[in-house]
């Protein structure tokens, strides 16, 4: 149901966030990270298909900020009776777990929309990938703002990797891309070629 839950060692239930309480879109949120801040405390971050990022304080589940990520289009419909395109679409939002250092969050957001031709053929797997370049966000953890966005040239499904000063991504076409951590610069680039 697109919830985090935080429970105790001994399986106690703490507290829980539900993100999307009527979620006919199948937004899986299932990505989640501890993120250490410059002042000693932690932040949770929680992501995933929805294509918001959310940051909880980890003792209370307080939502402290709540972050949308790349495109949308038509995800807030609680329900629909003719063809409707969608973002993040079934293979949009944030895929692939993000990276994070010194506070601050790096995540790879999958621009892809889906074409749902009605409620009964939702959940079909029809993504239509190398619709729009993928974007590449970096987030500071303490206050959920938004850093700097760049665009990836293709369908990024790889997880970012944090490298000192770089960050690292991919994308289904067969780029690994290498970006500068401060500012987004691309700094270099190689085709590996598309499988």
């Amino acid at each position: 149901t697109n919830s985090l839950i935080a429970m105790d060692g001994a399986g106690n239930l703490d507290w829980y966030h539900q993100v999307f309480p009527h979620d006919i879109w199948d937004r899986d949120m299932v990505l989640t990270q501890i993120v250490e801040l410059g002042n000693g405390d932690e932040v949770v971050v929680h992501t995933g298909k929805g294509g918001v990022v959310l940051g909880y304080d980890p003792d209370t589940g307080a939502v402290l900020w709540n972050t949308p990520v790349g495109r949308h289009q038509n995800d807030d419909l609680p329900t629909f009776t003719e063809p409707t395109t969608v973002m993040p679409g079934v293979l949009g939002g944030v895929e692939t777990p993000p990276a994070s250092a010194d506070g601050t969050v790096y995540l790879a957001v999958m621009n892809s929309p889906s074409t749902y031709e009605s409620p009964e053929q939702r959940f079909n797997l029809n993504a239509q990938l190398g619709t729009y370049p993928s974007d590449l966000v970096a987030i500071d953890a303490a206050t959920g703002d938004i850093d700097w966005t760049v665009p990836i040239p293709g369908d990024s499904l790889g997880g970012v990797t944090v490298v000192n000063d770089l960050l690292f991504v991919s994308t289904f076409q067969g780029l690994l891309l290498a970006y500068d951590r401060a500012t987004g610069e691309e700094v270099w680039r190689h085709d590996a070629g598309a499988m």
